[in-house]
């Protein structure tokens, strides 16, 4: 009989764990730092790109391995936006129109302006991600905030740039044309400062703000440096 009961409560006790799907919206700004701007190229970049927002989306699944302590494992979206913008004054150009019969000049003028550019940058990345969350003290019940942390090793899968690039003075170019990033960036980390309440039916209103950051740089060109932390909610 005690062989029985012992039993009976090993398995009550896995029965008890809790698995969950959990989905997640976030926004946020990011950090481009080019850390060996030495050279005309890098210079010009960091001149003319600036780092405007990031957005994105996740999707996983998890499992309580006790009351405050679960893992889970994620698919995740980001793409971050840039604004790229160039301008040069005092352009001058000869503009020259010739008889179309003839093919004599008529006429000769000089016009002077400004050139302008201006565009908009984007990066998307997909991750994995597996996490490990703590919450600190035990749940308070509906209606009321539980806090802790959930650190998280990334993978990048892909990432893909679009956009406006300048290589060199006056050549404005398209990231698509020119293998300036990567294509996956490997290993990465992540960590989650979470608020979590319980609502009704068994729903967790999640409150996670992040910060994000790849091990490996972003550039292809080893020499040029460069690297883009993020930070979201």
């Amino acid at each position: 009989k005690k062989e029985r009961n012992m039993k009976r409560k090993r398995k009550s006790s896995k029965q008890k764990k809790n698995f969950f799907v959990e989905g997640m919206l976030f926004l946020g700004s990011h950090f481009k730092r080019f850390e060996n701007a030495t050279n005309e190229s890098m210079l010009l970049r960091k001149d003319t790109e600036k780092s405007w927002y990031n957005w994105g989306g996740s999707i996983g699944v998890g499992m309580y391995l006790k009351p405050n302590i679960y893992v889970s494992t994620h698919l995740e979206y980001l793409q971050q936006k840039d604004l790229f913008s160039f301008s040069k004054d005092g352009i001058s150009r000869m503009i020259v129109d010739y008889d179309p019969e003839t093919g004599e000049q008529l006429s000769a003028n000089t016009v002077s302006g400004s050139w302008t550019s201006s565009g908009e940058i984007s990066r998307t990345l997909i991750d994995g991600s597996i996490n490990v969350g703590y919450m600190f003290g035990s749940k308070g019940g509906r209606n009321k905030w539980q806090f802790g942390v959930e650190p998280a090793l990334l993978y990048n899968l892909s990432l893909l740039s679009e956009g406006k690039v300048m290589l060199a003075q006056d050549d404005i170019r398209r990231l698509e044309d020119e293998a300036l990033y990567q294509s996956s960036l490997g290993l990465g980390y992540q960590l989650h400062v979470v608020a979590t309440k319980e609502m009704q039916n068994g729903l967790l209103l999640n409150v996670k703000p992040f910060y994000r950051s790849y091990i490996d740089q972003w550039s292809s060109n080893n020499a040029d440096a460069l690297s883009i932390p993020t930070l979201g909610l």
